[in-house]
């Protein structure tokens, strides 16, 4: 597993032009269609919503984010292949749909036959965060109190197979601990049940927690990444009071 994951979308796939008869240069003539795989305010979906907009104002039609959260994304992938190959509907794709082809073959779609890639459209660092009360505050101190209760701490990911749930079993083998994994469809309430104490630890998409950590009530512990996340070093608080940034500026540097 590469030591920075693409949380966001790694890629926009588009089914191809061409089916429908529609020409290059009048495209497009009505509404657009993204697929996501993961739920509203998931990194993907800010990822895609982002695109869509610069999409809608530079070619003058509504780019309309669809939200297909369910089995890692793969709901999403399946109902992208089926649509009519005119153009007209978009499937943003992350590293989890590779991640299920090679550990599910018998999907019912196959990325390189049924898409065609566009462009890489963003990549974000994934932080290893805990719950401010857990009361750890680095990857050692996470480790030796996983030690001390081994199967007692929980820790989120985005679904079965993504590669943040990849990243904590990763974790679980080297350091010899058990960390248990609590899968849901998407970051925004597995960040919700991180904050409230409900899950203890999480990866997860910098862009999903970077409000959270400037406020104190999540630690980041570590960077999925060759070298520390100058986002996240710009989020943290002063050690005197609480930080009021936004998200924007938060992931500003």
């Amino acid at each position: 597993m590469p030591r920075r994951i693409a949380a966001a979308a790694l890629a926009w796939l588009a089914l191809a032009l061409g089916a429908a008869g529609a020409r290059a240069e009048d495209y497009p003539t009505r509404p657009v269609r993204i697929v996501v795989g993961f739920p509203a305010g998931s990194a993907g979906d800010l990822a895609a919503r982002t695109v869509a907009g610069q999409l809608s104002q530079a070619m003058g039609q509504q780019f309309v984010i669809e939200n297909r959260p369910g089995a890692s994304s793969s709901t999403a992938a399946i109902v992208a292949a089926k649509a009519d190959k005119d153009g007209y509907t978009l499937y943003q794709t992350t590293n989890a749909n590779v991640v299920n082809k090679i550990l599910k073959p018998e999907l019912a779609f196959d990325l390189t036959r049924d898409f065609a890639p566009i462009a890489l459209t963003a990549s974000v660092p994934v932080l290893l965060v805990a719950n401010a009360s857990l009361g750890v505050s680095n990857v050692k101190e996470l480790v030796e109190l996983a030690r001390r209760k081994p199967g007692e701490l929980n820790y989120a990911s985005t679904g079965v197979t993504t590669t943040l749930h990849l990243a904590g079993e990763l974790l679980n083998a080297r350091a010899g601990i058990k960390l248990v994994h609590i899968p849901y469809q998407g970051s925004p309430q597995a960040v919700t049940d991180l904050i409230a104490g409900r899950v203890q630890v999480m990866f997860v998409s910098a862009s999903s927690v970077l409000p959270q950590v400037a406020a104190g009530t999540l630690k980041p512990l570590a960077t999925a990444a060759m070298k520390r996340s100058a986002i996240v070093l710009t989020c943290r608080p002063p050690p005197s009071r609480a930080f009021p940034i936004s998200p924007p500026a938060c992931g500003s540097a």
